[in-house]
């Protein structure tokens, strides 16, 4: 009768204070030269210090495998583990060391000594077994506990650290007080770069009395606790100013108030109030929502649906507005699929948009699959963060 070996998965085991539940992964060697891949399930543990669950061992080319009850000690930082029982077991599959089903899974113990290794505790040491099933050794780990993130600091509008907090868009109105106008008009500050202190976007003047939408260049940066816009170039329309100054003061992190000026007279423009106070501005903070969606899933949660509806407001208070809807998902699936998926998230912020009386005609329709993910798909974290619908502003 041939034997096989099933890598036994060690228990609980890096120090008496610390909890040792959890998955230990690693591999079994077997004599003469065999290897196995193995798990150690820690399903419970006392205060003596006494561990029970099972263990998996798989072999790598037809994945056999055999699941095994155990029960055992963690003292002196050294495990001991004995295994009882099979549970569950797979050995049939041809093109591994043996052709049928004629040996079994050896049931095993051992005694492990805890070592820590970088990020990884790691168990390893000699096992055994009965009925000439031969021995080995075997290692196996498990991530250490990270440390909790530190909560950011508190902002400090006075002296912020960076300008990321200035990203998405301030909405508010500038009131001209220069070059033979007096208007009032809304303005939007659409920030999508931060570099530091410095970031950039785009100026939008919605249903100004000269063109029905206008856009220009935004460069900006915080400097001595103030905040600087710099317009210097019309991206479309006829711009409202030119080669202007914003300087702003911030109040509570979400709302500046300041005033525009130019640096050069300029143009017909020849008011010399212009070149110290030729306009003001108040602004809020808004940040565009982004939509996340469940796995496999394009139905709005009940949060996105707050969302939405506040960005309605948004898309009223600024009514030439444009938008692309892009549908995203992560890469678990098939291409095909992830594209009907991606199409379906874009769809339906745009069907309850519609549904409130939003315009059709102010989006952009597009999906995108998994081709451009906001994060790696290293993890469920990440891939959370990646089913998801973004709206953007059209630029121009």
């Amino acid at each position: 009768m041939k034997n096989f070996l099933l890598i036994f998965f060690l228990s609980a085991a890096y120090c008496f204070s610390q909890n040792v539940k959890g998955v230990w992964k690693g591999t079994l060697y077997q004599d003469p030269g065999r290897k196995y891949y193995f798990e150690i399930r820690v399903e419970s543990i006392d205060g003596n210090g006494k561990i029970s669950g099972t263990t998996f061992v798989m072999e790598d080319k037809t994945e056999n495998f055999g699941t095994i009850a155990y029960s055992g000690t963690f003292k002196d930082n050294t495990l001991s583990f004995q295994e009882t029982e099979i549970l569950k077991e797979v050995k049939e599959k041809e093109g591994g060391f043996y052709s049928s089903n004629s040996w079994y899974w050896c049931i095993k113990n051992g005694k492990l000594k805890l070592s820590e290794e970088g990020d990884k505790y790691v168990l390893r040491g000699p096992w055994q077994a009965k009925d000439g099933c031969p021995g080995g050794t075997l290692k196996v780990e498990k991530d250490k506990p990270k440390e909790p993130p530190k909560e950011d600091d508190p902002l400090d509008c006075d002296n912020p650290k960076s300008a990321e907090f200035m990203l998405g868009a301030w909405r508010g109105r500038f009131h001209q007080h220069a070059c033979n106008v007096y208007n009032t008009y809304p303005m939007v500050v659409l920030i999508d770069k931060v570099d530091g202190m410095k970031f950039s976007g785009v100026f939008i003047w919605t249903d100004m009395m000269y063109a029905e939408d206008s856009r220009s260049t935004l460069e900006g940066e915080i400097k001595n606790g103030k905040v600087y816009f710099y317009e210097n170039e019309i991206i479309s329309g006829s711009g409202l100013v030119l080669n202007g100054t914003y300087k702003s003061t911030l109040e509570d992190c979400e709302k500046l108030s300041g005033y525009w000026f130019l640096e050069k007279m300029q143009g017909q423009c020849n008011d010399p109030q212009v070149l110290e106070n030729g306009g003001d501005f108040d602004l809020e903070h808004y940040e565009i929502p982004t939509i996340y969606f469940d796995k496999n899933s394009s139905e709005l949660r009940p949060e996105s649906i707050q969302k939405l509806n506040e960005f309605l407001k948004f898309m009223k208070d600024f009514p030439s507005l444009k938008f692309t809807i892009g549908g995203h998902t992560d890469n678990d699936g098939s291409n095909a699929w992830n594209k009907v998926l991606s199409k379906e998230r874009a769809k339906a912020v745009i069907d309850y948009l519609v549904s409130k009386g939003a315009s059709e005609s102010r989006f952009i329709y597009k999906y995108y699959a998994h081709t451009q993910p906001a994060e790696k798909n290293d993890s469920e974290s990440h891939m959370q963060l990646n089913r998801r619908t973004e709206i953007l502003v059209v630029r121009k």
